[in-house]
């Protein structure tokens, strides 16, 4: 009985480790893993923008971020650059794509000046929460 007991108990331990990340607890319950992957230069408009779109995905109830994209049901590549030479206003491209076969879900271009930063971010994780 005891050997039983120390083989169930390490096969259910083995399995725990064994599966991929997902998103547990109290936060985000059954929410979807997503992978984020962004590309910005330096300090800029564009990092703030980054910045306060991944601060609003992780407050999300609907998903958490993985730090590996094997381990994410949604990946979100994310590309930003100023939108003029004095850093006031940014560029923002985002691809979101299903990790199972690399399906393309959907894209969207976002340009807003440094005063819409924040509001702009919101609306790209309304069309992301919407879309997926």
């Amino acid at each position: 009985m005891g050997k039983t007991f120390a083989l169930v108990f390490f096969v259910s331990i083995a399995l725990g480790f064994s599966q991929a990340e997902v998103c547990q607890g109290k936060g985000h319950p059954g929410v979807a893993a997503l992978y984020l992957a962004e590309s910005t230069g330096g300090y800029s408009s564009a990092k703030e923008w980054a910045s306060h779109f991944r601060d609003l995905i992780q407050k999300s109830p609907s998903y958490c971020l993985v730090s590996q994209k094997e381990n994410a049901v949604v990946i979100v590549s994310m590309l930003g650059t100023d939108a003029d030479l004095n850093g006031v206003s940014t560029a923002i491209s985002i691809a979101v794509y299903s990790t199972k076969e690399s399906i393309f879900l959907a894209h969207w271009l976002y340009v807003s000046g440094k005063e819409s930063l924040d509001s702009s971010a919101e609306k790209a994780v309304a069309a992301l929460e919407h879309e997926v």
